[in-house]
């Protein structure tokens, strides 16, 4: 069986706040434990390192198994096995907008929202990969030199592999 990691991220939201996420890449890391080892990672600061001392740590990895992509997610010091594990497959539709905005208030003035429906932007983006950069080259500038927000709703299908 070949495992090959996509993706592997390890880290905190230090302080509990969005904008004190610190986190490492260990998508190297993983791959270098996996083929060292039996294909099961106890998720770790001894494994991947201290990105954020005294706050607890959360894992999530996308790992292919012979030509399908799993997912895990797990906290600091769990195990997870590789080879079989608790991964799902999302199906390759797996995404579905209900709907996407995308836009400000210029100036901090409530009766100035400028605001466009990305919903089929998005959905288009997410029909060819996981990953969508939210900015203005994705889905344009309603409100020429005002911070933007987005906001969306997705819904995940989940193809269950295997019996638990």
């Amino acid at each position: 069986m070949a495992l090959k990691v996509v993706m592997a991220v390890y880290g905190a939201l230090a302080h509990g706040q969005q904008n004190a996420a610190e986190a490492f890449d260990r998508k190297d890391q993983l791959q270098t434990l996996i083929d060292n080892g039996s294909g099961v990672v106890k998720c770790d600061g001894d494994a991947f390192g201290d990105p954020a001392q005294g706050f607890a740590k959360h894992f999530a990895a996308i790992v292919n198994r012979d030509d399908v992509n799993f997912f895990f997610a797990c906290e600091e010091g769990q195990t997870i096995d590789f080879n079989s594990g608790g991964g799902q497959q999302a199906t390759p539709s797996g995404f579905m907008v209900e709907s996407a905005v995308y836009g400000a208030l210029p100036n901090k003035d409530r009766s100035l929202a400028k605001a466009t429906d990305v919903s089929s932007i998005l959905q288009d983006r997410l029909n060819q990969s996981s990953v969508v950069d939210i900015n203005n080259g994705t889905f344009g500038d309603p409100a020429l030199g005002s911070t933007k927000h987005f906001a969306a709703v997705v819904n995940r299908n989940w193809v269950r592999l295997g019996s638990d």
